[in-house]
């Protein structure tokens, strides 16, 4: 029936059977080779739009993209996911129109991976997706002159753009890497990396950053490291806001 057919509707022309077929993609359970070799990359597809990802799907899409794909992402062994998030994030920086959509995709299939909490995990799988999202935050240097304009305005408050060099767009990165640092051992190294990392959004002019950094700092635990690491980086007269904040 070419009503109920799944792969029909995911390309129809009216966006309502589009992403009720999409929905019920999620809904099915799939083998490991499927997953990565067919639906997954359908589902990017899907996402890039057309014109070769010059015209991104249409934002009602977006939902249903990120919550089927993270619900198929839940399916998969731990060992396949450093691989799936390095294509996710070389896609963010091959199509910069897509960033904001896939910095949407890698924290909800992580979150929905985490949830498999009955599922054993390798330590060295967790800190190689930590040290992938970490090497993701730093901005894209390749921008254009109203880009570099636009960041100008909006400069860390110690008035330095040299000393924060994390893209407050991909924070979403650095909390999902906070929800794996749990998996971790408390002193690990990884833990004060990402710590650090948090801790130069703290000196961003954009109240929301510094409130959501604060939040994924706290969220971490062990608040002695924090404070330490804290008062190291946030010394000059402005920045000291970003200490009391804390």
């Amino acid at each position: 029936d070419e009503e109920a057919s799944l792969f029909a509707n995911l390309f129809h022309i009216q966006l309502h059977r589009r992403c009720r077929a999409i929905r019920r993609l999620g809904t099915f359970a799939f083998p490991t080779g499927p997953i990565e070799q067919l639906l997954l990359p359908l589902l990017l597809h899907c996402l890039q739009g057309g014109d070769g990802g010059r015209t991104p799907c249409a934002p009602v899409m977006v939902p249903d993209l990120v919550t089927t794909h993270a619900a198929l992402v839940a399916q998969l062994p731990w060992s396949g996911l450093p691989r799936l998030t390095g294509r996710l994030l070389s896609l963010c920086r091959r199509e910069p129109q897509l960033a904001k959509s896939v910095l949407k995709l890698i924290p909800a299939m992580l979150e929905a991976k985490l949830l498999m909490v009955d599922e054993s995990f390798e330590e060295e799988i967790i800190s190689q997706l930590i040290e992938q999202l970490l090497a993701a935050l730093k901005a894209n240097k390749k921008k254009g002159n109203e880009e570099m304009i636009a960041d100008a305005k909006k400069l860390p408050i110690s008035g330095g753009e040299a000393e924060c060099e994390i893209d407050p767009q991909r924070l979403p990165l650095a909390q999902a890497a906070a929800r794996l640092a749990a998996l971790l051992s408390p002193s690990h190294p990884l833990l004060t990396k990402l710590t650090i990392d948090l801790i130069h959004l703290l000196r961003h002019r954009e109240l929301e950053v510094r409130e959501a950094a604060r939040e994924t700092l706290l969220s971490m635990g062990n608040p002695e490291r924090t404070l330490a690491e804290a008062r190291l980086i946030l010394t000059r007269g402005p920045q000291r806001h970003g200490l009391v904040e804390l």
